[in-house]
């Protein structure tokens, strides 16, 4: 953890270095991810470029808007990522055609995720993960627009986890109609007697399963710098983490691939 003094001299470092920053944020009830980069930095508050994600429909953030923050330092900073949750202090402005500016409260503490929580472990083979999915599809539609949407569910079993992305296998019998870059929602108690752990994703691929009649769904979260309770999911994400590869570890090795990891064919 980076606190005060420190926080500043690392974006200073961000800002010379031209590091690119990930933000996360909000809009219209369901959370976006784009690439931005610190152009300008003042006492309380820091300039961001946002890359425009939509050229037709620009970022509207309003003032003390949540947003999320992630980035990764090469070189003498290690690679380790560093994540913090700061708020919007002035509203979006055109710089040019492809990218806005908006200014952002310089954070108190900045949080350090170790580069080993974000290499994926799999899920022990004597553990049985159970997880449920969400997502909207859209019903029907009105001359172009959608009209409603219905929530569906399925029943899934968590396969790999990292800080940032997991994999789950849901059963073809369900009919999941899972697509790149949709957006979900997940939930999946990590072990017996624990608090589940619910949080918001966006597909990365679908994948064929060696095992038949299933799929690989590859997701990565989404969200979770923003606040303080997105915060908590990561330690708690990083923790169950390295729970799972402490177990792979002292288990003995049975020399059996597991059958749902996604197939490479």
């Amino acid at each position: 953890m980076l606190l005060g003094r420190k926080t500043r001299e690392l974006l200073e470092y961000v800002l010379e270095q031209g590091i690119m920053l990930k933000l996360s944020y909000m809009e219209q009830g369901r959370w976006y991810v784009g690439p931005a980069k610190i152009v300008t930095l003042y006492p309380e508050s820091f300039v961001a470029q946002i890359k425009r994600i939509n050229k037709t429909h620009p970022l509207t953030l309003s003032s003390e808007q949540l947003v999320g923050v992630c980035f990764q330092c090469d070189g003498e900073k290690g690679h380790d990522k560093f994540i913090f949750g700061t708020s919007v202090t002035s509203g979006t402005a055109d710089c040019d055609k492809d990218s806005q500016s908006i200014t952002l409260a310089l954070p108190e503490e900045i949080e350090v995720v170790r580069k080993k929580s974000y290499l994926r472990v799999n899920v022990p083979d004597s553990m049985n993960v159970e997880a449920q999915l969400w997502h909207r599809a859209t019903a029907a539609e009105d001359n172009g627009r959608a009209v409603a949407q219905v929530c569906h569910g399925f029943a899934a079993e968590l396969v790999s986890l990292a800080a940032d992305r997991l994999e789950v296998a849901v059963s073809t019998d369900q009919g999941p109609d899972f697509s790149k870059g949709q957006y979900v929602r997940l939930k999946f108690t990590p072990q017996d007697n624990e608090t589940p752990i619910s949080l918001n994703a966006y597909v990365r691929h679908v994948l064929p399963a060696r095992e038949a009649k299933e799929v690989v769904i590859e997701l990565e979260m989404v969200g979770l710098e923003a606040s303080p309770e997105g915060r908590m999911v990561l330690r708690r994400l990083c923790n169950v983490v390295s729970r799972y590869r402490a177990m792979l570890h002292s288990a003995p090795v049975s020399g059996v691939v597991p059958v749902r990891h996604a197939a490479t064919t």
